[in-house]
């Protein structure tokens, strides 16, 4: 599976964050701060899953 999506420790939490731009990922005009450190990892973990599904599905 391909990464796109990672996490970091914030001042305020944990940010999720796209390894391409370095920023923040957003969800619905959402950024993603601030996190518990369990709730980054598993939207670091979706999101990279629905990259890879879409990934997939582009190149069939």
């Amino acid at each position: 599976m391909t990464v796109r999506y990672d996490i970091r420790s914030e001042m305020n939490g944990w940010t999720v964050y796209d390894i391409r731009t370095g920023s923040a990922a957003l969800i619905n005009d959402v950024v993603q701060n601030g996190l518990p450190l369990e709730d980054a990892d598993d939207l670091a973990d979706l999101l990279n899953h629905l990259q890879s599904e879409q990934a997939y599905v582009s190149s069939h």
